[in-house]
This record gives structure tokens, C-alpha cells and sequence, in this order.
């Protein structure tokens, strides 16, 4: 399903900054910066990209071509949390998601990097985004 067949609930673009970043396995040395501070640990981050919550998903897609990065069904979605001494990265844990090409061709030929989580860089909007994450999908904090 395309996210125009949905409402749209909240809406986020980056030109510079990864808005979406993909967890590498623990230890991995590898350090993505998010315009403030940054973030151990991550395989590869997106930029150039708006991240879009419907009334049914939550999705990103390049800005670029309107290639699409990543969708994650609310009904998958497992967990919500603020990531652990980071400000503005919100931690996304779910069963399912449907990957881009772009998203298949940057994790492929590393099985041991985790799936069914990924890292939102959200910045100021971090409260709103998780507040209606969480009424959306029924999950506690």
C-alpha cells in the first residue's frame, strides 16, 4: 500500500542530517553523526529522506526519486523508547517491515546485523513523535 491511501498524521524532512539510521551489531565501531552529537554502533543512516507517519504506517522515502527507504506497519510495531543518553533519537522495535532497494542493497551480505529495529533522528520533534507513535499503536511506554 502507498502511503497516499492513508492519511498522513506527521511529517519530516532532512536534506542533511540521516533521519533514519540502521543498527550495526554491538561493538561495531562505526559512529554516525546527527547534527548534534553522535551514535555508536549504526550500519548506515539515511539524509536527503522525509519520514512520514499515516493513519497505518510509518514509512521513509528518499527525496530523491520518492525511493522507498523503509515501511513499518503500526500493527508490527513491538516497542517505542528514547534511546539511552542520546537527545533526539527515538528507538523503533518491530516484527515486520517491508525494505527499499536501496535499504536490501546497504544490509545485505551482513546477516549478523540486527533487524526489526531502527533509530529515528528526530531532533525537537522527538516528544510529538513518540507520544503519537504510541497512541497509534497502543503500546505503554
Amino acid at each position: 500500500m502507498e502511503d497516499a491511501d492513508y492519511r498522513v498524521v506527521l511529517k519530516k524532512t532532512t536534506r542533511y542530517w540521516p533521519i533514519v539510521l540502521f543498527p550495526h551489531h554491538a561493538n561495531s565501531n562505526t559512529i554516525v553523526f546527527t547534527g548534534k552529537e553522535t551514535v555508536r554502533d549504526v550500519k548506515f543512516g539515511v539524509s536527503s529522506a522525509t519520514l512520514i507517519l499515516t493513519s497505518r504506517a510509518l514509512s521513509c522515502r528518499l527525496n530523491v526519486l520518492r525511493l522507498l527507504v523503509l515501511r513499518v506497519e503500526l500493527h508490527d510495531i513491538e516497542r517505542i523508547a528514547r534511546m539511552d543518553g542520546k537527545e533526539g533519537i527515538l528507538e523503533i522495535h518491530f516484527k515486520d517491515s517491508q525494505e527499499g532497494f536501496v535499504t536490501k542493497m546497504a544490509l545485505s551480505g551482513e546477516p549478523e546485523i540486527p533487524r526489526g529495529r531502527i533509530l529515528l533522528n528526530l531532533g525537537e520533534d522527538l516528544e510529538r513523535w513518540k507520544q503519537e507513535l504510541l497512541v497509534r499503536t497502543g503500546l505503554s511506554e
